[in-house]
């Protein structure tokens, strides 16, 4: 993270300091995926997603969400704005990844599945919910449509 800026602060300080502060209903669960919020304030919020073995997110963006995304565990790949990020480049130098909100993206599990935090400042006077609910892919679904398929 070498761009400084609100959503870079937050980030520094969340990993630095790690609070639990989840709001009211912190699980979503879409398909493929579950969601659990930890953190909640203000238009800052933490989430930790786990996927299910070989499955994926198709490319997509979040309009309204300007994040980093943080490899946990598992066989996780990405997608970011055209450049791909395999889970063992990425366990070898664990460093959150940025995601603007025009960067398309995707996810992708092999057997193991995939766990991951993504930590984010919602824009636009956007209240935070899940960033499936701010969702807009390359299959023409909006948002508020968060779709995932299991991988054939």
């Amino acid at each position: 993270m070498t761009e400084y800026d609100d959503l870079t602060a937050f980030a520094n300080w969340y990993l630095t300091n790690r609070p639990l502060m989840p709001p009211p209903v912190a699980i979503t669960q879409y398909d493929n995926m579950t969601g659990i919020c930890l953190y909640r304030s203000g238009p800052y919020q933490v989430q930790m997603f786990t996927a299910k073995p070989n499955s994926s997110a198709p490319s997509h963006i979040h309009p309204n969400v300007d994040s980093y995304e943080l490899y946990l565990s598992g066989d996780l790949d990405f997608v970011i704005d055209g450049i791909f990020y395999s889970h063992e480049q990425i366990k070898q130098a664990p460093a959150p990844v940025r995601i603007f909100p025009h960067y398309w993206h995707e996810g992708i599990t092999g057997n193991e599945g995939g766990c991951f935090l993504s930590i984010q400042k919602w824009l636009n006077n956007k209240p935070p919910t899940c960033v499936g609910d701010d969702w807009v892919d390359i299959h023409g679904n909006k948002v508020g449509n968060c779709p995932s398929k299991e991988k054939d």
